[in-house]
């Protein structure tokens, strides 16, 4: 903050919200209540904790993608490798669930923003360039799963269920399920797709693909 009139005028705009619990949006990652609270420092530094908060949450994100791979060789359960990590009240459950990667704006954007942000400041932070390398590596994973079961991609029938990168949204920015169509498509699979909420945003990019009235 850059004087104490602007943190006055911010202190009474934000009162009716901060320091109140709400319920969010049913998420995967997300928990079902939340507590919003103030913390008032410099703009430098309130810049950096969105960029820094996101790509922690990738961070994570990733993190249990790689365990995934590891716990499918070793024949465990990832699902309950997460829940076990997730009772360390210094780690928590939430950003713990493997499947095919991040997406949606503010993920990738935050975490390329803060590499290129340590860059220009001479500050080596590789560990976040491996972070979208493994998310950027999961469309093959997946891709190569399906070959693995099918042998063969093409002219075969392949039902996509969830378009948007979260549940519960029309937001189809980055997200992955878009990527492994297309890539499906080159290999010359026949895609019949459905999501309640984000149809009629991906009909505006993929029209060659039969769209389902439901999940059946």
């Amino acid at each position: 903050m850059e004087n104490s009139r602007a943190e006055k005028i911010l202190r009474e705009i934000s009162f009716p919200i901060t320091n109140q619990s709400f319920d969010c949006p049913i998420h995967i990652n997300c928990p079902r209540s939340q507590t919003v609270s103030l913390l008032v420092c410099d703009i430098k530094s309130a810049e950096l904790i969105k960029h820094a908060s996101n790509s922690f949450l990738a961070t994570k994100i990733s993190f249990i993608n790689a365990v995934a791979d590891t716990c499918e060789r070793a024949e465990a359960d990832v699902t309950k490798v997460a829940d076990g990590m997730g009772l360390d009240p210094g780690i928590g459950r939430t950003f713990l669930n493997a499947g095919i990667g991040f997406g949606g704006f503010c993920f990738p954007k935050d975490l390329q923003a803060f590499v290129k942000f340590a860059e220009k400041l001479r500050c080596e932070f590789s560990l976040l360039k491996k972070v979208e390398k493994i998310n950027e590596n999961r469309i093959d994973v997946i891709l190569n799963k399906i070959k693995q079961e099918l042998w063969v991609i093409k002219q075969k029938t392949i039902g996509i269920l969830g378009l948007s990168f979260k549940p519960n949204s029309d937001d189809i920015r980055f997200a992955p399920s878009l990527k492994i169509i297309h890539e499906l498509q080159k290999e010359g699979a026949n895609i019949k797709a459905y999501d309640p909420k984000a149809m009629d945003k991906v009909k505006e990019v993929i029209a060659d693909m039969t769209y389902c009235n439901g999940p059946l």
